[in-house]
């Protein structure tokens, strides 16, 4: 079997049952690399839930736990753990991220409070992959191949996203009304994971480009589906999170090349243009938002907030406890009764704020203080490296900083905002103290 698939215009990768990645940037690829592939695919397409609930109409069948869940969670968590001892084997240096293993512990011993340890511990497998993939396979692959093949895991995303919207329309629109009708969700649980995954896409697309990982047909290919599924979505928040995060990493880029003092200036001259801005669709915010399509409750996000932070107010160290929008409460239940929404909110629209609810101070401080690691780590990163890659850490960051505003992105029902904020400690890990350490690698795919 010889299938060639056009990433580089200097380079093709070919595919076939056994062989290396040779120096020139030609990849041969084995069963392993295709197992891994697929379970790259996995995050784009749900987070982690198992196909048979791909096939299930609505977003609560979608994200429900299976038969399949267990078994599919501890294959994806045994891959990882096999690939880390093979590392260690061969003495391949590894980068951990203390912080996040801290939270993933502290989901675990939650379970000791939970009202329903069972359905929470399967719950908190899924935390298991989307961190471990974060954190091994770019240290398996390094950042070249491994952004070569995440951009394909994305493009079959992109392809089978747009196909279940066009065909199997009973699960590819979400149905939601209140002007939702029209919406595709493709092949993701609701229009809002949509729109996270393929402006993610959009953005590890354009930085795959502008390393010349991928070719610029692929680039315009894998963009332009990307840009699809985006508009389709209709999601507002992530399409925010892709323009700024760009903005502000070719912002970052362009003053690099220039002298201190110019470069300083330039940078407040931006702050400045950008805070007037700001003030300015503050000022005119009702204008904004009927230009939008919106309003002023960020789509009912502020009347949740209300009754979320009460909540909190009751449990404000250890919180109610993993898995809570799944679990029948009274907690919960005062929340859905404030919102008023005739259904049971599935988060809490504000990636902090459910952390808080779920579990309490504990949480919030891991995931804050990784997320304020990388933030730091990543500016001095491109400030020292004149690597394209570099602004990825940082792209990165600052979109997931945006989006944890209005969407839950690290606790249950919505996790993949791991996967991303793993992605780019890892890769500041594995570029800390060397920032012009090559992005290739030579391992044996």
């Amino acid at each position: 079997m010889n299938i060639q698939i056009d990433l580089k215009d200097s380079a093709v990768v070919s595919v076939t049952r056994a062989g290396a990645v040779e120096d020139r940037g030609r990849a041969r690829w084995t069963l392993l690399d295709y197992w891994l592939l697929l379970l790259m695919f996995g995050p784009m397409l749900g987070s982690f839930y198992p196909p048979e609930t791909y096939f299930r109409a609505g977003y609560g069948a979608a994200s429900s736990i299976g038969p399949l869940t267990p078994i599919s969670l501890v294959a994806i968590s045994v891959t990882v753990i096999a690939l880390y001892f093979r590392m260690k084997a061969v003495d391949q240096k590894f980068f951990h991220t203390p912080l996040i293993y801290i939270f993933v512990a502290y989901v675990f011993v939650g379970l000791i409070w939970s009202t329903e340890p069972q359905a929470t511990f399967q719950r908190a497998l899924r935390l298991l992959p989307a961190v471990g993939l974060g954190i091994v396979l770019p240290q398996w692959y390094g950042l070249e191949r491994f952004f070569k093949m995440m951009s394909i895991a994305l493009l079959f995303a992109a392809i089978s996203s747009i196909f279940m919207s066009l065909f199997v329309t009973s699960l590819g629109s979400p149905f939601m009304g209140n002007g939702y009708g029209n919406v595709w969700k493709g092949a993701l649980a609701t229009k809002n994971a949509a729109g996270l995954t393929f402006n993610f896409g959009f953005l590890f697309a354009y930085l795959s480009y502008r390393q010349q990982f991928i070719s610029s047909r692929f680039f315009v290919i894998l963009a332009g589906l990307c840009l699809v599924m985006i508009v389709a979505s209709q999601s507002l928040t992530p399409l925010v999170c892709l323009v700024v995060s760009i903005s502000v990493a070719s912002v970052v880029q362009i003053c690099r090349s220039m002298r201190a003092s110019t470069a300083i200036l330039t940078a407040v001259a931006v702050f400045l243009s950008v805070t007037v801005v700001m003030l300015g669709m503050f000022m005119a915010r009702e204008a904004v938002a009927e230009m939008l399509g919106r309003d002023l409750t960020f789509t009912g996000r502020t009347e949740l907030w209300a009754p979320v932070a009460q909540v909190i107010a009751d449990k404000p160290f250890f919180g109610h406890g993993y898995n809570f929008w799944s679990v029948e409460t009274p907690a919960r239940q005062y929340i859905t009764d404030q919102v008023g929404w005739g259904y049971v909110p599935p988060e809490a629209h504000n990636a902090w704020l459910d952390i808080l609810l779920q579990l309490g101070l504990p949480g919030f401080i891991c995931v804050f203080s990784a997320m304020m690691i990388n933030l730091i780590r990543s500016v001095r990163y491109v400030v020292l490296s004149y690597d394209p890659i570099s602004l990825f850490p940082l792209a990165l960051t600052i979109f997931l900083m945006i989006y944890s505003v209005t969407e839950a992105c690290f606790t249950e029902p919505a996790i993949t905002g791991w996967l991303f904020l793993t992605l780019a400690a890892t890769q500041l890990n594995m570029m800390h103290g060397n920032p012009n350490l090559p992005v290739g690698s030579n391992r044996s795919a």
